[in-house]
């Protein structure tokens, strides 16, 4: 059950394996089509979490939506690549002299393990080679560990079983979005162009610095949507449901009837954690500057929902000193197969690690990340 399992090679169908994300506010499913060197989407289906959900309701909810999704849409197959919740998803970064596998592992058992609060018999762990830096006059190699507990791949895996559908691959968060951007940045220039990646999500806000064939650097804030809603919740004396709705609607810009006291209500009381999370990410970038000493990033592209939240971009383009640009995973592919699903109106930044996720293991993404899926 390894994090990052490769797609079984067996696959003889021209469609993809479904891409599942299994974020905490909503479900995501899409396949892709490989046709003549073409890409197109072939399925697609999202189901919102009601806010107010309960803890205890979720995997029941979960499994029923998931068997739902399959049966009643126009997937081809069962077989899915599911992410890993950023929140059972643990990272370290450590400077090493040598990337060999042997040592690693031994690396792996010695340290790693114990600093991620694993075992290393039982649980996952994986890495990936960020790249080259100077420490105290050496050069070593930056390597970012990751690791989950293997009760939570299995909970993960049976609920899937349970649902109808076949896990083939799970993924981070932070590796599917990246894979997402593989198959639109293909100019000579983007290969070794550095940008931020920002995927901010419900309780977790991803941040990723890298080019599409290396990722240097991966940072997890718990800073992200939720927060945002219950501080507007909070702020308004409304549900946290009424909160999300009241947000949607001022970021799709169906607001006629919200007044102008309302909607500066709702930036006023997610001020302070939008400047926080801005100062997060700017951290973020401080340290890439100082470690690898390269090209600086030159783009920040937004994923998921919160992208579409206007005063956080703002922050963030104060903070980094960059022009912001809402990510559209599938620009360019024929979404027509869709129906109403997909809004061809939309950038669809909301379905970045879905794609990435259905991208694995596609004979057309050519995908390169140094130990980057290591079985």
């Amino acid at each position: 059950m390894s994090i990052m399992i490769n797609i079984l090679k067996y696959r003889n169908s021209n469609k993809t394996p479904i891409g599942l994300d299994m974020g905490h506010a909503s479900i995501k499913m899409i396949q892709m089509e490989e046709a003549e060197d073409r890409l197109a989407v072939y399925a697609a289906d999202s189901v919102e979490f009601d806010p107010d959900i309960k803890a205890d309701q979720r995997r029941e909810f979960i499994v029923k939506t998931i068997r739902e999704m399959v049966e009643k849409g126009n997937f081809r197959g069962r077989e899915v690549v599911v992410s890993i919740s950023n929140s059972d998803l643990k990272l370290k970064n450590l400077r090493v002299d040598s990337i060999e596998e042997e040592e690693l592992q031994t690396l792996i058992h010695q340290e790693v393990a114990a600093q991620l609060g694993l075992d290393p018999e039982k649980d996952e762990i994986r890495y990936l080679v960020a790249g080259k830096v100077h420490h105290s006059g050496e050069l070593k190699n930056e390597v970012i560990f990751m690791g989950a507990g293997s009760d939570t791949i299995k909970a993960n895996i049976d609920m899937l079983i349970e649902a109808g559908v076949s896990p083939v691959g799970i993924d981070p968060v932070s590796n599917a979005l990246q894979r997402s951007f593989v198959r639109s940045l293909r100019r000579q220039s983007d290969q070794t162009q550095v940008n931020f990646y920002i995927d901010i999500g419900s309780l977790y806000t991803t941040v990723l610095i890298g080019s599409n064939r290396q990722i240097h650097f991966i940072k997890q804030i718990p800073i992200a949507g939720d927060r945002f809603n219950t501080e507007v919740a909070s702020e308004l004396d409304i549900s946290i449901g009424e909160a999300a709705i009241l947000r949607s609607k001022i970021q799709q810009g169906q607001n006629e009837s919200i007044n102008a006291a309302t909607k500066q209500a709702v930036v006023d009381a997610m001020t302070l954690s939008i400047e926080e999370l801005a100062h997060e990410v700017s951290l973020c970038s401080r340290y890439y500057a100082v470690t690898f000493r390269g090209k600086r990033p030159e783009r920040v592209f937004l994923a998921v929902g919160e992208a579409y939240e206007n005063a956080l971009s703002i922050a963030l383009k104060k903070k980094l000193d960059m022009e912001m640009e809402i990510s559209s995973p599938l620009k360019g592919l024929d979404i027509s197969r869709t129906g109403k699903v997909l809004d061809p109106e939309s950038p669809l930044c909301e379905w970045s690690v879905a794609t990435g996720l259905s991208l694995k293991g596609c004979d057309l993404i050519q995908y390169t990340q140094e130990n980057h899926e290591r079985n």
